[in-house]
């Protein structure tokens, strides 16, 4: 199995493409936008919790934060490179 690059990786989580490895603020910035847009979407996606297709899109949605968070905070300790 090949390990996806940076780029590939960028590709799929747009936001942390902006981490710049010496740059505290560039970290920040991105975390907080992972951090607003998840709780906006659970905010949205609550009014309809009931129903069990938003309860799995809420489920995917958070994986998704989870894993462009830790890639966030791997591309700035340069764990992952360009």
């Amino acid at each position: 199995m090949k390990i996806p690059s940076s780029k590939e990786l960028d590709r799929y989580f747009p936001v942390s493409a902006y981490i710049r490895p010496t740059l505290i603020q560039s970290l920040l910035i991105v975390l907080a936008i992972y951090i607003v847009g998840a709780a906006l979407i659970h905010f949205v996606l609550g009014i309809f919790h009931p129903i069990l297709i938003i309860r799995i899109i809420r489920w995917i949605v958070d994986v998704y934060i989870t894993l462009g968070i830790i890639y966030s905070i791997l591309k700035y300790l340069q764990i992952i490179k360009r």
